[in-house]
């Protein structure tokens, strides 16, 4: 399959620009791959990996109502 890519121009701050080069660096890839990646999940609805935490989460909360959990605790010598 061919993919027809197009360049394009975005400014980003330094802060953005040091994120961008760490994740694009983390995965070992380019920063347009990575962009495009971050850019085709975003486009298909998918949602952000903290978003999807918190929800499951708060989607959580209270499942284990009725469950008595002991836990123990060491906080060291």
């Amino acid at each position: 399959m061919v993919r027809c890519v197009h360049r394009t121009t975005i400014h980003l701050t330094d802060a953005q620009r040091d994120v961008l080069d760490a994740r694009a660096g983390a995965e070992g890839v380019s920063w347009a791959e990575f962009i495009r990646r971050m850019l085709d999940r975003s486009l298909q609805g998918e949602p952000d990996r903290l978003t999807a935490d918190l929800a499951a989460i708060r989607d959580s909360f209270g499942t284990l109502g009725d469950e008595e959990i002991v836990v123990g605790r060491d906080d060291g010598p």
